[in-house]
C-alpha cells in the first residue's frame, strides 16, 4: 500500500511539474524583457512556493540537520542553472527534456551513495528514457544552442542531486524540506533581481504566482512525500512523464507545434515507464531449467544482432526509410525471447514452458495463476513490440 501511495504522489507531481510550459509560455510571461524575465521568475515563483508550502510544515518537526546544506544547495545550483538555459537560445522544450538526464545521475548516485542495488527493471526503463531524451536534444549539438543545453546537462545534474538528497532524508518532514528549498532558491537570485530595473507588474504577478504555488509548491510537496516510500531511481524513472506532457499542456493552451523529434523522443520515455512496470505479480520459481532460458536468450541477442546487422546494410546501402520497418518482426521476436529469459515468475513459465517446471510448484490449473499467466505473457509481448517499434523509429530519423 505504501508503496501504491508513493508512485501515486511522484506521479502526480510530475504532472504538476509538466504546467511549467503552461505558464511560461503564456502571454503575459512572455511580455517580459528576455534579459530580465529568468530571474524574475526564478526568484519570485521560489518565494510564492515557500508562502504556499509554509502552510503544510510540520513546525513541531522542523530541525537542523548537516544533510540539509547539500539540499538546499543542490535546489539553489538546479534553479540558477535551469534559468539561465531558460533564457538562452536554446528551445524550452529542449531545456525540460535535456534537464531529464536526471535519471542517469540518480542512478549512479544512489548506488554509490545510497548503496541501492541496481535493479535491472529500473536500469532497462532508464536506458530507454535516456535514449528519449537523446533524440530530442540531439537538435542542439553543434550550433548556438549548445551553451544552454550544456546549462540545461548541469541542471539535470544538480536536480538528480536533489532527488538524492531528498531520498537520504526521508525521516524528516518533507514540508519542512521543500520550504526550505525554495526560501533558499529565492534568497540566493534575490539580490540579482533587486538590482534589475524591470520589476514585475500587473497580471505578471498572478501567472508567477500561480507558477509558484501550483507548480513548484504543490509538485514538490507530492514528490517529497512520495519519494519516502519509493527508491530514488523509480521515483526518477515516473517523473519522465513530465517532459512528455510538458509540449502538449503548451500545444493545447498556446498552439505550439510539436516537432517529430519531441514525439519520438516521447514515446521513448514512455517507453521506459512500460519497460519498468509492464509485468504482472508471479510467485518466484527456483525450478526453472536455467539452459533452456539461456538458449532462449541467446536466440534473442542473435536476432537483435541480425537486425542490427540489417539496418547498417540498408543505411550504406541508402535502402528508403520505409523499408527500416522489414526490421520490425525479427527485433520484436528477438526482445520477446530476451524479456521471456529473463523473466524469472512461476505463472508464464507454466503457461508457455510447462516441459521445464514442476506442476506440484507452479498450480497452473488454478484459475487465478491462469490469469496472471496470460497477462505476464501480454505484458512481455508488449514490452518486446514497444521496443522493436522505438528502434526501428530511431533509425528513421538518422
Amino acid at each position: 500500500m505504501l508503496l501504491t501511495r508513493g508512485r501515486l504522489l511522484v506521479a502526480a507531481a510530475a504532472i504538476s511539474w509538466s504546467l511549467s510550459g503552461f505558464f511560461l509560455k503564456a502571454p503575459a510571461i512572455q511580455a517580459i524583457d528576455p534579459e530580465a524575465r529568468g530571474l524574475l521568475v526564478a526568484c519570485w515563483r521560489s518565494f510564492f512556493a515557500a508562502g504556499g508550502m509554509a502552510l503544510f510544515v510540520d513546525w513541531k518537526q522542523v530541525r537542523w540537520r548537516p544533510g540539509l546544506l547539500p539540499l538546499v544547495g543542490f535546489f539553489a545550483a538546479m534553479n540558477i542553472l535551469y534559468v539561465q538555459a531558460m533564457t538562452s537560445s536554446t528551445d524550452a522544450g529542449n531545456v525540460i527534456f535535456l534537464q531529464y538526464l536526471a535519471p542517469f545521475w540518480v542512478l549512479l548516485g544512489s548506488a554509490f551513495w545510497l548503496h541501492e542495488r541496481l535493479e535491472r527493471d529500473n536500469v532497462a526503463g532508464i536506458a530507454c528514457g535516456l535514449a528519449g531524451v537523446a533524440v530530442i536534444g540531439s537538435a542542439v549539438i553543434g550550433n548556438s544552442q549548445a551553451t544552454g543545453a550544456l546549462l540545461a546537462v548541469g541542471a539535470g545534474v544538480t536536480y538528480a542531486g536533489v532527488i538524492i538528497c531528498l531520498r537520504y532524508l526521508r525521516d524528516e518532514d518533507p514540508g519542512w524540506l521543500v520550504f526550505l528549498c525554495f526560501v533558499g532558491s529565492g534568497l540566493v537570485l534575490l539580490p540579482f533581481v533587486l538590482t534589475q530595473e524591470r520589476q514585475l507588474a500587473g497580471e505578471e504577478w498572478i501567472w508567477v504566482g500561480a507558477l509558484g504555488t501550483v507548480q513548484m509548491a504543490l509538485a514538490y510537496g507530492l514528490f517529497a512525500n512520495g519519494v519516502r516510500h519509493i527508491k530514488a531511481q523509480e521515483a526518477s524513472l515516473i517523473s519522465l512523464i513530465e517532459p512528455v506532457l510538458n509540449p502538449i499542456w503548451v500545444l493545447l493552451a498556446w498552439g505550439a507545434v510539436i516537432d517529430q523529434r519531441t514525439i519520438v523522443g516521447g514515446g521513448l520515455i514512455l517507453l521506459g515507464l512500460v519497460v519498468r512496470y509492464a509485468r504482472a505479480e508471479g510467485t518466484p520459481c527456483s525450478n526453472i531449467d536455467d539452459t533452456g532460458a539461456r538458449r532462449r536468450e541467446r536466440l534473442g541477442w542473435g536476432l537483435v544482432i541480425l537486425s542490427a546487422v540489417g539496418a547498417v546494410l540498408m543505411f550504406q546501402s541508402g535502402a528508403p526509410q520505409a523499408w527500416s520497418w522489414g526490421l520490425f518482426l525479427p527485433l520484436a521476436g528477438g526482445w520477446l525471447c530476451i524479456f521471456e529469459a529473463w523473466d524469472r515468475t512461476c505463472v508464464f513459465h507454466a503457461a508457455f514452458s510447462t516441459s521445464e517446471v514442476a506442476g506440484a510448484v507452479c498450480p497452473i490449473d488454478e484459475p487465478q495463476t491462469a490469469a496472471q499467466a496470460k497477462l505476464q505473457a501480454w505484458l512481455l509481448t508488449l514490452r518486446a513490440v514497444a521496443v522493436a517499434a522505438a528502434l526501428v523509429a530511431v533509425f528513421g530519423l538518422l
